[in-house]
């Protein structure tokens, strides 16, 4: 028996020394704690972390702020990408490039084409109507896409800011291509299907 006692209180000893150790070491570099590897099953960085060599994973990465890579960064399998992605150099991508599809928007004659956070805008009319507004397409180095979804005309009026190769008569099915300048949206293409 009082060897079980004699044990158990080395070991508490012991756990007490480690807890001790961590948190001197810890706190003499504020508040930083180095580690060689970490195995773990969840992990949470609340500020900057600097990881260098590789990193693999076998499950989910979520990034709740900014992530910087400085050097290759490689993806495989299926991505979510929410918000702005920024690329400074060459980006190659190996398979389909998606983009989500906005709910189609109703043109009403002289109504606003609001194309902000989209790229490819479904648009649709109950009868044959007009407009000049197309807005948030001018964003320079942004590409818009409207897609007529309805078997009404739908004619975007060339403007001095929507420039195009006279006005575009979008029939169902009818696309028009835009890319924005930081002014202007100019027509890229107009495909008639």
């Amino acid at each position: 028996m009082k060897a079980k006692g004699f044990r158990g209180l080395w070991a508490l000893g012991l756990a007490i020394v480690l807890i001790v150790g961590l948190a001197v070491g810890a706190s003499a570099d504020l508040g930083k704690v180095y580690l060689g590897w970490v195995n773990a099953t969840r992990l949470n960085v609340s500020d900057t972390t600097t990881l260098t060599g590789a990193v693999t994973t076998a499950g989910d990465v979520v990034i709740g702020d900014d992530l910087t890579v400085s050097d290759g960064l490689s993806v495989t399998g299926d991505q979510t990408l929410t918000g702005a992605l920024g690329v400074t150099g060459a980006a190659t991508l190996a398979g389909e490039l998606k983009f989500t599809a906005a709910t189609a928007i109703t043109v009403t004659a002289g109504s606003t084409i609001a194309t902000a956070g989209y790229t490819v805008i479904p648009i649709a009319a109950s009868g044959t109507v007009g407009t000049s507004a197309v807005t948030g397409c001018a964003t320079a180095g942004k590409v818009t896409v409207l897609r007529n979804t309805t078997a009404q005309t739908i004619t975007i009026t060339d403007t001095s800011t929507i420039m195009l190769g006279g006005n575009a008569a979008l029939a169902q099915y009818d696309t028009l291509t835009l890319i924005g300048d930081g002014t202007n949206c100019l027509q890229i293409s107009k495909a008639d299907n």
